[in-house]
C-alpha cells in the first residue's frame, strides 16, 4: 500500500536522524568536562533523549 510505504520511508528517515543525534551526543560526551549539577543535568537529558530515541526505533520496527 502506498500510504504504508510512505509512512515506512518517513519513519526510516526519522530513525536515521535519531541515530545521527545519538552519535553526535556520544561524540560530545567523550569530550565533555562538565562537573557538578551541570553534569547531572546533562546526564538526565541524555537519558530522556535516549529513551525517546529507543521508543521511536521500536515503533518504526513494529510498523
Amino acid at each position: 500500500r502506498p500510504a504504508l510505504r510512505a509512512l515506512r520511508a518517513l519513519l526510516a528517515d526519522c530513525q536515521r536522524d535519531e541515530q545521527a543525534h545519538r552519535d553526535e551526543a556520544r561524540a560530545r560526551q567523550a569530550h565533555a568536562t562538565l562537573t557538578g549539577p551541570a553534569r547531572w543535568l546533562a546526564a538526565g537529558w541524555a537519558a530522556v533523549v535516549g529513551a525517546g530515541s529507543a521508543g521511536a526505533v521500536r515503533v518504526s520496527r513494529w510498523l
